[in-house]
């Protein structure tokens, strides 16, 4: 495997399991890449990360022992996500198929912690919507 591939399995594995509640350490990145099929060192994926930091991509550095990693800077933040989803949610001519797809799309763009919030968000936004719907009716 290309390093150039590995250091993209780096990103994905961050970019989907990481954020500020929810930081990672070198040993977690190593296991789950593991787990992909992928065998690294500490020192290659530290050079992974460096790479990132080099593109763009806020790898944040929580000094403690041991060390831990999140995605910083994304997007959106948690609050700019949950404003979208309510506003998706009261669209009357939104359907519900297309508030999931717009769900998914934005779920892409945060960790899975936080996409669970934006889940529970609009789930409880397509209610009240669908309940006034019902209302008027």
């Amino acid at each position: 495997m290309a390093k150039r591939d590995r250091t993209l399995y780096v990103l994905k594995y961050l970019w989907q399991h990481t954020d500020e509640q929810h930081p990672t350490t070198v040993a977690e990145i190593i296991a789950a890449l593991f787990d992909e099929g992928i065998r690294v060192e500490r020192h290659a994926l530290m050079a992974d990360m460096e790479r990132l930091s080099e593109f763009g991509v806020d790898i944040v550095c929580v000094k403690s022992s041991p060390k831990r990693y999140y995605i910083g800077k994304r997007p959106l933040t948690l609050d700019e996500f949950k404003l979208l989803s309510d506003a998706v949610g009261f669209v009357e001519f939104v359907s519900v198929t297309q508030r999931q797809n717009l769900l998914r799309k934005l779920c892409c763009l945060t960790s899975i912690y936080q996409a669970e919030d934006l889940k529970q968000c609009l789930s409880a936004n397509s209610s009240r919507v669908d309940r006034e719907k019902v209302k008027s009716i």
